[in-house]
């Protein structure tokens, strides 16, 4: 029995000293500006959904060539885009990432925002002039919006644009796409283990949901409950 305490706490030592040598996660990348609180991410691999979707045959398409032609009578700059995602100035290499973000004293309220990589911000800003978006210069971002903020919101700087919108007008969307861009990398969902393993799949499509947003809702609970979610 004595031997049996001792192997017991040997096992119990190494699993807290295994634990304690884990390295903390560095977040870096586009999911790096996605705060821990969001309730979900999805991750898009574009490139990969490119090329499964064989981009340069539909290219050759005819209801393609026409749809480049028509865009052309409007803007070369749009046209270019279609027919070379490149010149948009997205990196098509990073991942887009999708994150809702429910309150959690009112779970029907939702503000969504979409992460996407910059290549070339000089490139994507000419896309975006092209398409007759205005948009101003606001402390070292750019900004389009909509509706006085209330309805969209596109922001972007150097390496790294974002959408955002809420489904209840009384959000003030702005305030928050831009803490986006001043978000402590501690602070962000790249740095939880769950997430990150999941982020890492070799998949073209991974969604992460957690249910911590939801639990310390009553109501959102018993909807928990009943889907087996702890």
């Amino acid at each position: 029995m004595k031997n049996l305490k001792v192997v017991t706490l040997s096992l119990l030592l190494a699993g807290l000293f295994l634990t304690s040598c884990k390295k903390d996660i560095v977040a870096t990348g586009t999911a790096a500006n996605i705060p821990g609180h969001v309730t979900s991410v999805t991750g898009i691999d574009l490139q990969r959904l490119l090329k499964k979707a064989d981009f340069e045959s539909i290219r050759d398409m005819e209801f393609f060539k026409e749809m480049v032609g028509k865009a052309t009578k409007q803007s070369p700059v749009i046209a270019a885009a279609m027919k070379d995602p490149a010149t948009s100035g997205i990196d098509l290499t990073g991942k887009i990432y999708l994150a809702t973000d429910v309150d959690k004293e009112d779970p029907e309220t939702i503000t969504t925002h979409v992460f996407v990589p910059l290549a070339n911000a000089a490139d994507f800003e000419k896309l975006v002039t092209a398409a007759g978006m205005e948009f101003e210069t606001q402390n070292g971002l750019n900004v389009f919006a909509t509706n006085n903020n209330k309805d969209a919101v596109m922001i972007w700087d150097d390496e790294l644009m974002t959408l955002s919108f809420s489904n209840k007008g009384e959000i003030d969307v702005a305030a928050k796409a831009k803490s986006l861009f001043e978000l402590d990398s501690e602070q962000s969902v790249a740095t939880n283990r769950s997430f990150a393993k999941a982020n890492d799949a070799d998949h073209d499509l991974v969604t992460w949901i957690s249910s911590e947003t939801l639990a310390d809702n009553p109501n959102a609970r018993v909807a928990l409950q009943f889907l087996d979610v702890e």
